[in-house]
């Protein structure tokens, strides 16, 4: 089973191991909820059941969710990994108990995620959570119900289980622009880097579309 996670350039070279050698993967570093959270949650990863979905970009309920904790937030590089349902605590959560609380204002939000507290919004995120197979066979049955669901692994998931994806939905956005600040990202990934080797498949597919990121670069800067 998969899941996906972006991150920095710098974060994905420590995943892996192209930073002083280490060979990190990915080590869970965040606490559900958030760092003020009001009940004692579990450090863990967080990710998407797919590049970008649907109920995250194009949520009418949650508009900003998207942005907010992926597109700006998150980091440019998508990541892939693979678990082991059988060695590995992943879990697919109802993010909206959290947004609902965090964000009232967004537009029409249902009444079972408008809690009235923080910890109310936590304890109805926890409750949520089911083993990634089950959702996903739930999913596959049309049953599934989620708003905004967010996969959480519990355990580190090791460097030979990641992946730099072959889709880099976000890269893609941001070589898309014209912003002043996009042009040390293209001139980063045309040259060597700490992760150039692991994005090249991903560059290949991209330039036979697009043309050379060199090309690309050239041309943003005159």
């Amino acid at each position: 089973m998969k899941f996906y996670n972006y991150t920095s350039t710098f974060y994905c070279g420590a995943v892996l191991g192209k930073i002083n050698g280490r060979r990190l993967g990915l080590i869970p570093n965040k606490v559900i909820g958030g760092w003020g959270s009001s009940i004692e949650n579990p450090v863990a990863n967080f990710g998407l059941l797919s590049p970008t979905p649907d109920s995250w970009v194009h949520n009418k309920q949650f508009p900003l969710t998207w942005n907010y904790l992926v597109a700006d937030h998150s980091g440019d590089i998508l990541l892939e990994a693979t678990v082991d349902p059988a060695k590995n605590r992943v879990f697919v959560g109802e993010r909206a108990h959290l947004e609902g609380f965090r964000y009232p204002d967004q537009s029409n939000i249902p009444f079972q995620f408008l809690h009235a507290d923080q910890r109310t919004a936590e304890q109805a995120f926890m409750r949520s959570l089911i083993p990634l197979q089950d959702y996903l066979v739930g999913e596959n049955a049309g049953v599934t119900g989620f708003s905004l669901s967010e996969v959480i692994s519990l355990d580190p998931i090791p460097v030979d289980q990641i992946s730099v994806s072959q889709q880099q939905p976000l890269l893609e956005d941001a070589l898309a622009t014209t912003l002043p600040n996009r042009k040390e990202l293209i001139t980063y990934l045309t040259k060597e880097g700490p992760i150039i080797a692991e994005l090249f498949p991903w560059r290949k597919t991209y330039e036979a579309v697009h043309g050379s990121l060199e090309d690309s670069r050239r041309r943003k800067e005159r």
